[in-house]
């Protein structure tokens, strides 16, 4: 598979066996699969990806007792680029057996490599208890700390190195996204950026809260906050008593996701387009806070709500209004 549109896709499939093993992908869409029977069963081993488009390996749905899966011995070369992808269909999921990723930094394969709970909250399965739990890979159980696969042939081994060099992902100062994986400020200790700029969504997970400290100014060019956990954006005691440091959002979008039940308080927010979301259905709010804030063109809307809603001392301009059941 060489620069093509397509890889290898199959879905709902009635066949007792897959094998796919020993392709080789270069710049171009990988292997997507679903399981609509426990008579399925898959082996996906021996597969060269580089560059690869969208993902190299995708399970696409699952039923909810399959195991025979086998996904393993597998090469990765981009360490920028989505080797094994999760869904929010029903049951997504991947074995976690050994791959090759060309890098042992879990880090690097957690944040680049893998897309699962982390990057998407609603990648969730059943807890067995009646909840839900965001589906996560272990990178740790993914590699055995080798970086490159024993049956690499010369050519492939030289294309591996030069990819990992040239892709190496490097933080750029001043900007926001991805996940925040323990409670943390914006800005960060020490950290002083005259705005930050949103490359990506901001996931904030259950059970861990992310602050935005007055006077942060944030630039999110449509993209999403998503609070599954806590967000908390300004001070009330100081956006009560008329600070003249707010807090300054720009095209931001504050959603919930996963199954828990998301806290967001807003105060002293400047806020400019965008919109505010704070509970739906199956994403119920644990109460929501909106005070002391200036909002032009921006929608404040939420339904299904538990706790307390306080909307208190707000301006809304250019017609948008506060919307909620």
């Amino acid at each position: 598979f060489n620069k093509t549109s397509s890889g290898i896709y199959i879905d709902r499939a009635d066949v007792a066996k897959y094998i796919i093993s020993d392709n080789v992908f270069k710049e171009s869409p990988g292997i997507s699969y679903s399981i609509s029977n426990d008579r399925n069963s898959f082996n996906v081993e021996r597969n060269f990806f580089l560059k690869q488009k969208t993902y190299a390996i995708r399970n696409n749905g699952s039923t909810r007792n399959s195991t025979k899966v086998s996904v393993q011995n597998n090469m990765f070369c981009s360490v920028n680029k989505i080797a094994l992808r999760l869904t929010t269909q029903n049951y997504s999921d991947i074995p976690e057996k050994v791959n090759y990723f060309n890098t042992t930094d879990s880090f690097t394969i957690r944040d680049y490599m893998i897309w699962d709970g982390w990057d998407d909250l609603n990648i969730q399965h059943d807890d067995g208890i009646g909840g839900k739990e965001s589906t996560k890979l272990d990178p740790g159980r993914l590699t055995n700390n080798i970086e490159q696969a024993g049956w690499l042939k010369p050519d492939q081994v030289v294309a591996c190195d030069k990819e990992r060099e040239t892709t190496k992902v490097e933080p750029v100062p001043c900007t926001l996204g991805g996940t925040v994986y323990e409670d943390s400020a914006i800005p960060k200790e020490g950290e002083s950026c005259s705005f930050y700029e949103m490359i990506s969504d901001i996931q904030i997970p259950k059970n861990t809260t992310l602050r935005v400290d007055p006077g942060v100014d944030i630039r999110g060019k449509g993209k999403q906050i998503k609070v599954e956990g806590s967000l908390i954006v300004g001070n009330e005691q100081t956006a009560k008593l008329g600070s003249s440091n707010p807090v300054k959002f720009d095209n931001v979008n504050i959603v919930p996701v996963g199954f828990s039940y998301p806290k967001i308080r807003v105060y002293g927010v400047d806020m400019k387009r965008g919109q505010i979301r704070f509970s739906e259905n199956q994403k119920r709010a644990d109460g929501f806070s909106l005070k002391y804030s200036t909002l032009d063109r921006v929608r404040v809307n939420g339904q299904y709500a538990l706790g307390s809603i306080s909307i208190v001392g707000n301006i809304f301009k250019s017609s948008y209004r506060w919307d909620g059941s």
